[in-house]
């Protein structure tokens, strides 16, 4: 039944896509990649102990999930490195005090990605006051300051969009505006000081990478922003498993994109760069 849903969501995302009538930002498409990276270790379960669980995921502990993103992130990040693709990877500022080897790979690496903030403890912001979400942003500015990493764009936990002047008093510019099968869209809008990169597209294991190759080809053809994002956490339940799905879905398509930038025809950008294009365009 999954995989009938996806591929009907690919289906409606191509029919939309390709009647859609933004005004183009520049004179090529973009495509934006943004990664969310909900736990990332063992260690941050290990230390929350089973009480933060439910922010995270509705069935897995922190635990779980910390374990199959130790697993899948590197292998996302080899990819990525190895197609010099740039993306924007959304941290958590626990997994920054709490285990720095995914941190400081992206950190180290020679391709240029973004590190942005997922929050502090991954809390759901719409489900927060004022100043429970201040917290966040605080605890999650002092983790990142101490490795001198200042993030300007915000991936809200679960999507929840809320307290975006927060945003704006913290000194972000950017966050992924929530998408869903009717709200996806392909544009960089104005809210307020902020922008909205907003979402165009999850991509899952179970995604078809042919219709997803016709749906980058109506990009590049209306020469619009189009911002996908994942979890590394779904891409299976073992390495085997993560690694056929990157060679049968991700890959591809990745590869698909950066073949159109080599012959101009696609701008890959992280958040932070796309919204500087943005703010340039007249």
């Amino acid at each position: 039944m999954d995989k009938e849903i996806k591929f009907t969501s690919l289906l409606y995302h191509l029919l939309a896509f390709d009647v859609i009538r933004h005004r183009s930002l520049s004179a090529k498409a973009m495509l934006i990649t943004s990664v969310d990276i909900d736990v990332g270790s063992r260690v941050v379960g290990e230390i929350n102990q089973g009480m933060n669980d439910r922010n995270v995921h509705d069935r897995m502990s922190e635990h779980e999930i910390g374990l199959l993103e130790e697993l899948s992130t590197p292998l996302l990040i080899s990819m990525f490195e190895n197609l010099e693709i740039p993306v924007t990877f959304a941290i958590r500022g626990q997994l920054l005090e709490a285990d720095l080897s995914i941190p400081r790979r992206l950190m180290n690496s020679a391709v240029n990605f973004e590190l942005a903030s997922h929050g502090y403890y991954h809390r759901v912001f719409s489900a927060l006051s004022r100043d429970e979400a201040a917290r966040e942003l605080i605890l999650f500015q002092q983790a990142s300051g101490k490795l001198g990493i200042t993030p300007t764009s915000f991936i809200f936990p679960k999507n929840h969009v809320n307290h975006l002047d927060l945003l704006e008093k913290y000194g972000y510019r950017a966050f992924r505006g929530r998408g869903g099968l009717y709200r996806d869209d392909a544009r960089i809008s104005k809210v307020g000081g902020l922008y909205d990169v907003h979402a165009s597209l999850f991509i899952t294991r179970n995604s078809n990478p042919r219709l997803l190759g016709k749906l980058l080809d109506i990009i590049i053809r209306r020469k619009l922003p189009f911002h996908v994002w994942f979890h590394p956490k779904d891409l299976g339940n073992n390495k085997a498993e993560m690694e056929a799905s990157i060679q049968r879905v991700y890959r591809p398509f990745f590869v698909k994109a950066r073949d159109a930038q080599q012959v101009n025809l696609l701008q890959i950008e992280t958040m932070k760069s796309a919204v500087d294009i943005a703010v340039k365009a007249p």
